[in-house]
């Protein structure tokens, strides 16, 4: 219920409550991602069971909250069920695709890392297109396209974002970036995300040594660290240092529009990989008029 109030005086989270015979309350929260035209679907209820035995209320409920997202400039709409979870299925049937996975390690030893590891740099703005051509050559298209927004300049993944609670660092050579850490402390532990340069293993060795040694930043806090599963050096790096595999997560992305210059299209393949139905609709300048604005083309998608 606390989360709930937190509707009605931060815009930054919304929560939808539907009654339905014979279910009961449904419940289902979003957060906004900042100033970003993308929310995240963080939390559902009721429990898993009743859950899949009547999908009909959540159909509902979120045909409604696409319509509302819809008008209100939303592009996407993300969640991250586990993988082991059969709310994977429920969300496919409800329109999310998956677009990768994501695997948890934690560390909850009292272990002191190294001495004498050098700190990486925090990301100033000058280094943010170094760390964005690292993380474009390491990562699929797939999921560049799921994360990224050209046409809004926002290259830079939300989970590599500069936000509120978040620092990202980064490692440097030769004036490259071949290595990065976000990392967030919470009350309860300290997340962060690790990214290397292909080849970098020594790099990852030394960024995981002293994410281990922030003891100022995650003291008797247990430290979790997720990567994605492509990244096969970043986990084995992990693994030898100690962490545990944790959780795994499949990320999935609801398309709601997609952003264009104005008189420009988008290809049928495009369309099929956002999961986009119905009829296109253009905005067009007027013929031998200069094109000075930029729009968003939408699309009249039915609910699934």
């Amino acid at each position: 219920m606390r989360m709930a109030l937190r509707s009605w005086v931060d815009d930054g989270t919304r929560t939808y409550l539907l009654f339905h015979i014979p279910g009961g309350w449904h419940l289902l929260q979003l957060a906004r991602r900042g100033e970003r035209p993308e929310w995240d679907l963080v939390y559902m209820s009721p429990a898993e069971a009743s859950f899949l035995q009547n999908i009909t209320p959540w159909q509902d409920l979120l045909s409604r909250i696409l319509r509302e997202a819809l008008h209100r400039g939303v592009y996407r709409l993300y969640v991250s069920p586990p993988a082991d979870s059969p709310f994977q299925r429920v969300f496919q049937e409800l329109g999310f695709r998956p677009y990768t996975r994501e695997r948890v390690y934690t560390w909850q030893s009292d272990a002191p890392g190294e001495t004498g590891i050098p700190s990486p740099r925090p990301r100033t703005p000058e280094l943010r297109w170094h760390f964005s051509r690292l993380w474009q050559q390491v990562t699929p298209s797939l999921v560049i396209a799921a994360e990224t927004l050209n046409a809004n300049g926002l290259m830079i993944p939300y989970a590599w974002a500069d936000r509120a609670g978040q620092r990202v660092f980064v490692q440097l050579d030769d004036g490259d970036v071949v290595g990065a850490v976000a990392l967030r402390k919470g009350k309860r532990g300290c997340w962060a995300r690790l990214l290397l340069a292909p080849g970098a293993k020594e790099t990852g060795q030394k960024l995981v040594e002293w994410l281990v040694g922030q003891k100022g930043t995650c003291a008797r806090r247990p430290l979790f660290v997720a990567v994605r599963e492509y990244q096969g050096t970043e986990q084995e790096v992990l693994r030898e240092r100690g962490f545990r595999l944790y959780d795994t997560r499949v990320h999935m992305v609801r398309h709601l529009a997609l952003p264009l210059s104005a008189d420009e299209r988008v290809s049928e393949g495009l369309l099929a990989l956002a999961g986009l139905g119905g009829e296109p609709v253009y905005s067009r300048s007027w013929e031998g008029e200069p094109v000075t604005a930029r729009s968003t083309q939408t699309f009249s998608s039915p609910p699934t």
